[in-house]
């Protein structure tokens, strides 16, 4: 079942993590199996280059984040900001090699598989006026059932 987002989401109350350490700035689309989300690089705590780039490998992260919001988007209230472990990547490709900071950029995850536990989302950060991708990777993560322990 596909159900777009009606309503803003709150993206801190979605990703297990606190500020500085949120990366995306809006949940644009929500469903069941996907996520597209906004951000201007640079915001939160990221590596930096010099006073004006972040290295695209930081993208990982951002895909990441983007898969929490999906997530997090399915859970009730009690399972909340349930963590979840990025365990690999696969098929990475980085367009450039830095993102300028302030630049907007979208970070979009398809689900592709998952079995409960386990589940792989494709992932990419691209520009969304240009369409320009600056990386992709298929992502592979894992999220405990911590009511089993």
């Amino acid at each position: 079942m596909q159900k777009e987002t009606l309503e803003p989401l709150v993206v801190a109350d979605l990703v297990p993590h606190a500020a500085p350490m949120v990366l995306i700035d809006e949940a644009l689309e929500v469903t069941d199996s996907s996520a597209l989300c906004s951000l201007t690089v640079g915001s939160g705590l990221v590596p930096r280059i010099g006073n004006s780039m972040v290295p695209t490998w930081v993208a990982i992260e951002y895909m990441a984040q983007a898969i929490a919001v999906c997530a997090g988007a399915k859970q009730t209230p009690e399972q909340s900001k349930q963590i979840g472990f990025l365990m690999g990547i696969r098929n990475g490709e980085f367009g450039k090699r830095r993102l300028l900071l302030g630049n907007v950029v979208h970070v979009a995850v398809q689900l592709v598989y998952d079995d409960g536990a386990m589940a792989q989302f494709q992932g990419r950060v691209f520009d969304p006026e240009t369409s320009y991708q600056y990386a992709a990777a298929l992502l592979s993560v894992f999220r405990p059932n911590l009511s089993e322990r």
